[in-house]
């Protein structure tokens, strides 16, 4: 898999409250009488094509 890793994107959620990083989220909301999803998980930037990934 590491070999994939260079030139993926980083993206996650973070938590204001717990002022920590979580997995990817979603919240679900109610308007109108009517569902959605939304996908709160964010952008923060991606991995270096010449990274040396040692795991």
């Amino acid at each position: 898999m590491g070999r994939y890793l260079p030139g993926s994107p980083i993206v996650g959620f973070y938590n204001t409250e717990a002022k920590d990083f979580e997995e990817h989220n979603r919240e679900i909301s109610l308007k109108d009488g009517k569902f959605s999803i939304i996908d709160t998980t964010r952008p923060y930037g991606f991995v270096s094509a010449d990274a040396k990934v040692w795991f």
